[in-house]
């Protein structure tokens, strides 16, 4: 509907208009009476011309539409958007008039503005997401980059270690271990540099001519011995019939990448025999197929099928399993570890080939993965060929089958096994629950919580421990009858009305004398290197006992009553927290010390775990010592705990029965706040997946670390014998191998700072810190650093700050590592025959607006050197996460871009504060950090 509707002579001058014209303009119909239309008050100067030159085209007989402005509102004040037309009106055709239309269109240009706005909003937004994972991408492929490095350099001396005679059987095992540990890392490092290849785009398909049928059972032949050590039932079939033999009738010969099938195939199978316990089926099956392709026609297709009879993949799950980062929970899964790329790459390798890849039920009841590769008979165009293909990738293949076969190394128990310990799993279970639901009818002893051995050692040497050769105490007991070390049915008393527990060991019967008991230590852990590295570490001190996830740990303890239990956090079935749980629910068991292990280094998993009852728990990669005197001490103060409870089960029965309710009610109040946080939990997992993934792959990478550093230490221990072995050669391969892990755990420690940085959990020990002695020992640990690349080290805070102390309120391991890593940079950027110079002084300066900071004494720290310099550019990204001034694939110097963002927080939390200096490019650089000053602790 028009709003402003006149007549115009053809000549272009005023006739009339409507009263809504005349009112939005604020004029009368005499005002413009006989007016040229362009002079009128609707328009403006600008608009004159234009307006005019419309008129002429109307006046010739043509149609005008369009947008424009004109004042019609506010009585003439206002402008408003209207959509303007002009017709001529005929009579024998002849123009006797022009007819002018506006209909006011301001609202629609507004919103038609708004959503401009917005779209131009979203397009910005999604630039920034594109940034953003582009430098995931590059983060993702820099860190591959860095761990590739030092892995190839532990590889390299195992390689040759194992190739030397004249090797104990016990050097030879241990060697394997590690080799089998770095052939697992390695594996998933590449699995990280093929994903941040792929979402760059930079994945190449070079084909070759394949025989699809001769590769098949190539890669198969790799499985032969895995076959015959699990007994499984294995079958090749070729267009549905089953094949021994390499005489086929069709030919298989396809044009595709050779590497990437290799990959896809070595990744099914993989997976099949993972999940296919001894005496199983798994089968391969290759059949022509007619398929519709992306072009909508219908074309033959290979079809290969690996099916197994293991424990299959629910439908539910099936929507998701090619998805990045995804992880099927629950069932066995959880045992194999993995970071959830493997199915993802197979899927995209598949479709860059122009295939399609699927999950079914297989016939027995297992899985069946099915790859549909196009038949590609002539030469493909515009693509990468290889022309040597078959001997690269005969060398390729074996690295891969390396590394394959050494995740089956440790296979999964027969169909019947597992079906006896889920059985004997929920039977526990069962008496769990039913310890919380039944009242005791007698009172346990109370809860005394562990303390130092320092405190109790008049006790300890009462309860007849056994010291060894060193003095130092030993777990071992001396008990009789009526006071005993360690549990059995008979240490504490049982409720009356408690159900029948099939857990319980038989009851000792023993006359009151002397017995040495040897101790026993329970090792929960899925990774079977770990725990044959855990127990090669107890074994001397305790009989230990082994569980290979929750549920089997929780059977070995109700049924063997051990003296301390070491688990890992992360199992399938039951996780360690969860296992604890049920743990502490049985009268004989609930005071067992309990040693976490894991590498999840949240404070809130560790304050959680240690809230529920465990008394300690050590992140991975861990020392052997450290975790042979841990427990050692445990043992030391649990046996003096059960002296003291015995005394007071005697003489305060009344505080026995409050402790009791104590317990109890912190329990039940404990089991509650789980529920909550499990519910509260699982609505933010999937926000959470790819956020975590970061600390899955820190996860996935400790664990082998653990077993590669230890197994190193111990084969160290043997070396010392010098028994027909070059010790000197072979120590100095071991001192690379440490060297490389070190390094890879300080990548590891990088991660896991920003981590705890991003989640506002870094935490901050502040004590009163002498200066000078931080700024000494910084400098001697890059001495070496410095001389090795010929830079002229230098200190001069004893000259500024002269004679006296300087303290801060700061935590000492965090302002050392400040100060290490600006040193490390320094050194690193400096060309040889440069110099590096570390000062500190007094200085006065306003850290932040607030009156207590204002012009407050602080101590500034810098580091000057005479390196690259900074660009304007570089200053940009100096202190953001994953910033590098170098990110290109033919960077020069190595690093995560994560060392200055380490810092900055650093800083700032100490309330301080950092900055970056530099004329230019090739003048050096200066960077300094400020800490507020206070005045000598009295002594």
């Amino acid at each position: 509907m028009f709003q402003f509707v006149g007549l115009l002579k053809p000549n272009g001058n005023m006739l009339l208009a409507n009263s809504a014209s005349l009112t939005g303009a604020g004029i009368t119909a005499q005002d413009i009476k006989n007016v040229p239309f362009e002079n009128t008050p609707w328009w403006s100067d600008s608009q004159r011309e234009t307006i005019r030159e419309h008129i002429q085209s109307a006046s010739k007989g043509q149609f005008v539409r369009f947008e424009t402005q004109l004042f019609g509102g506010n009585d003439g004040k206002d402008l408003i958007w209207v959509d303007f037309s002009l017709s001529p009106v005929m009579e024998n055709e002849k123009i006797i008039y022009i007819l002018f239309e506006a209909r006011d269109i301001t609202a629609k240009r507004d919103a038609e503005q708004q959503i401009q706005e917005k779209n131009d909003e979203l397009k910005r937004l999604c630039s920034q997401i594109v940034a953003m994972d582009e430098m995931k991408t590059r983060f993702f492929a820099n860190v591959s980059h860095e761990l590739r490095t030092p892995l190839t350099l532990i590889l390299s001396p195992i390689e040759k270690m194992l190739q030397q005679p004249k090797l104990s059987p016990l050097f030879t095992s241990s060697l394997q271990v590690v080799r089998r540990n770095s052939q697992t890392l390695l594996k998933h490092i590449n699995d990280l540099l093929d994903v941040s290849r792929l979402e760059a785009n930079e994945m190449k398909v070079n084909f070759s001519q394949v025989d699809l049928s001769q590769l098949c059972r190539l890669i198969c032949s790799n499985f032969d011995c895995l076959i015959k050590e699990r007994r499984i039932q294995f079958l090749f079939e070729e267009n549905g019939t089953s094949t021994t033999s390499s005489n086929s009738i069709l030919t298989w010969i396809n044009w595709l990448d050779r590497e990437k099938i290799e990959r896809v195939l070595f990744n099914l199978l993989s997976n099949a025999f993972k999940f296919t316990p001894s005496g199983g089926r798994v089968s391969v099956a290759l059949s022509w197929e007619h398929k519709t392709n992306s072009k909508g026609n219908l074309a033959p297709f290979a079809a290969i099928r690996v099916s197994d009879s293991g424990v299959g993949i629910k439908k539910e799950d099936r929507g998701f399993i090619f998805d990045r980062f995804a992880r099927v929970e629950g069932s066995n899964w959880r045992s194999f570890g993995g970071s959830g790329l493997g199915l993802a790459i197979c899927k995209d390798f598949v479709e860059l080939h122009g295939g399609k890849i699927s999950v079914t039920d297989s016939k027995w009841g297992g899985a069946e993965f099915c790859v549909y590769l196009p038949i590609v008979i002539d030469k493909p165009e515009n693509h990468n060929m290889i022309e040597d293909v078959i001997l690269m990738d005969q060398e390729k293949g074996a690295s891969l089958a390396d590394q394959v076969l050494s995740e089956l190394s440790h296979f999964p128990e027969s169909k019947e096994e597992q079906e006896k310990k889920d059985r004997e799993g929920q039977e526990a279970m069962r008496v769990c629950e039913s310890a919380i639901s039944t009242p005791s009818a007698s009172p346990s002893p109370p809860y005394i919580p562990l303390s130092p051995l320092s405190k109790t050692t008049s006790i300890v040497n009462s309860a007849n421990f056994k010291l060894n050769s060193s003095g130092t105490t030993r777990p071992t007991i001396i008990t009789n009858s009526a006071s005993k070390g360690t549990r059995s049915p008979t240490s504490s008393p049982k409720a009356t009305d408690s159900p029948p527990n099939p857990f319980s060991p038989p009851t000792s019967t023993s006359s009151p004398q002397l017995d040495k008991k040897r101790l026993k230590a329970l090792v929960v852990e899925d990774n079977q290197d770990m725990r044959a590295f855990v127990k090669e570490v107890l074994m001397e001190d305790f009989e230990v006992l082994e569980a290979g996830d929750g549920m089997e740990g929780l059977v070995k303890a109700m049924r063997e009553i051990p003296d301390l239990i070491v688990s890992d956090v992360m199992m399938p079935k039951l996780s360690g927290e969860e296992m604890m749980v049920k743990i502490r629910t049985q009268r004989s068991l609930d005071d067992t010390p309990i040693v976490f292990l894991t590498a999840k280094a949240e404070d809130s998993v560790r304050i959680s775990a240690l809230q529920n009852g465990a008394q300690e728990y050590l992140n991975k990669p861990f020392a052997a010592d450290e975790l042979r005197i841990r427990c050692a001490n445990l043992i030391s103060n649990y046996g003096a705990r059960r002296l003291l409870q015995e005394h007071l089960k005697s003489q305060k029965a009344n505080l026995v029965e409050l402790t009791n309710e104590i317990l109890e009610s912190k329990r039940n109040v404990q089991k509650s706040l789980q529920l909550e946080e499990r519910a509260h939990a699982e609505a933010e997992r999937y926000s959470r997946i790819k956020d975590e993934f970061l600390m899955t792959v820190g996860h996935e990478l400790r664990t082998p670390l653990t077993g590669i550093m230890g197994w190193t230490e111990l084969i160290q221990a043997e070396l010392s014998s010098g028994e027909n072995i070059d010790a000197t050669e072979l120590s100095n391969d071991f001192q690379n191998i440490l060297n490389c892990c070190q390094a890879q755990r300080r990548i590891i420690d990088d991660l896991l700072d920003i981590s705890s940085i991003v989640s506002g959990k870094l935490e901050l020990n502040s004590i009163h810190l002498e200066v000078t002695d931080v700024l000494k020992d910084a400098l001697a640990s890059v001495k070496l650093s410095a001389i090795g690349r010929q830079i002229d080290l230098q200190g001069n805070w004893e000259e500024l700050l002269g004679s006296d102390k300087s303290f801060v309120l700061g935590d000492r391991a965090r302002v050392q590592q400040v100060v290490w890593n600006l040193l490390s940079n320094a050194i690193k950027f400096t060309e040889p025959g440069g110099s590096v110079t570390l000062s500190a002084s007094y200085s006065q300066f306003s850290i932040d607006n607030s009156q207590e900071n204002h012009n407050r004494k602080v101590i500034k720290v810098s580091v000057t050197d005479t390196g690259r310099g900074l660009s304007q550019e570089d200053f940009a990204r100096l202190f953001k996460r994953f910033g590098q001034l170098d990110s290109s694939s033919t960077r020069e110097y190595n690093g995560l871009g994560l060392g200055l963002a380490i810092c900055k927080h650093i800083v700032e939390g100490h309330g301080g504060y950092l900055w970056a200096e530099s004329k230019g490019l090739g003048k050096g650089s200066t960077f300094s950090f400020l800490l507020p000053w206070i005045p000598a602790p009295h002594v």
